[in-house]
């Protein structure tokens, strides 16, 4: 288990999403870390560099968040440090917060479903 530490929201989607689509969190977790890592370089670029929060400002630290403890595979925890040191992110949670700011509000239903497996058929 690695302690990360996520926005309330982004906890709450991992939560919904499992529950959603019967898997654990960390299943979901893993799932959208592997659909983010196949994106083209472009769009990563996008995601990981371009400035969006609407949360924070210079004065704040971007609002409350909370720890909490989710199983990485390997090949996902050294993914994401090698994003965190290219974007020189404070933190592997920090990678993780800004991937969620950006793929929460971009996928929809249909994406969600196809992205955890089910059956559209």
């Amino acid at each position: 288990m690695t302690e990360v530490v996520l926005c309330p929201n982004q906890i709450e989607w991992l939560e919904i999403c499992a529950h959603q689509y019967h898997l654990s969190v960390s299943d979901v977790l893993a799932k959208l870390v592997n659909f983010v890592n196949s994106e083209s370089k472009e769009r990563k670029r996008i995601v990981f560099t371009q400035i969006r929060c609407g949360r924070c400002t210079q004065a704040t630290t971007g609002g409350k968040k909370a720890t909490v403890e989710l199983n990485f595979l390997p090949e996902h925890i050294a993914w994401l440090e090698n994003v965190r040191d290219r974007c020189q992110h404070s933190s592997m949670s920090k990678t993780l917060r800004v991937m969620f700011d950006f793929y929460i509000p971009a996928l929809q239903a249909s994406d969600l479903d196809t992205l955890f497996g089910v059956d559209m058929s």
